[in-house]
């Protein structure tokens, strides 16, 4: 699949189309809407959608940005329906609140998803000498953001 960045008329009347080659095409893995809590279903396909549409036009940043919203919005709805927690959490509590019920798939790629993000801050990059997010950096939030939802048992494959 590619992205379209510019389309632009010739002076023949042609038009010329530039596009970018996208490597994370297929990463997220098709969702069983039925699957979903009900409660939550919304919210939980709204992030999904963002993560899926933010994999083909935005950069690492924001990739890595949607997948953690949806991570998010995905474990704070099973934690509130399954482990019983009242409020929602932010995705390194939920890391924690996943190993302790022995579900640590999720939680290590919940805690590694978090890390991602946090390397998009400046203060993070300043204060720990990180490099900056790549392409790779998205393709694997991508990834683990599928993990996630396969563990949950909320996918087809």
């Amino acid at each position: 699949m590619h992205t379209i960045l510019d389309i632009e008329r010739l002076a023949s009347g042609e038009e010329l189309i530039t596009m970018r080659t996208r490597a994370s095409i297929g990463v997220l893995p098709e969702l069983m809407t039925q699957a979903i809590p009900q409660t939550y279903a919304a919210l939980v396909m709204e992030q999904y959608e963002k993560a899926a549409r933010a994999a083909f036009r935005d950069d690492a940043d924001s990739v890595v940005d949607r997948c953690r919203e949806a991570a998010s919005a995905a474990l704070n709805a099973i934690l509130s329906l399954d482990l019983n927690a009242e409020k929602a959490k932010d995705l390194g509590a939920l890391a924690n609140a996943f190993d302790k019920a022995e579900r640590q798939v999720i939680g290590n790629s919940a805690r590694i998803l978090a890390r991602l993000h946090a390397r998009a801050k400046t203060t993070e990059r300043q204060n720990n000498d990180t490099r900056p997010l790549t392409e790779g950096d998205a393709e694997s939030a991508l990834a683990l953001l599928g993990i996630i939802y396969r563990e949950l048992h909320w996918t087809y494959a």
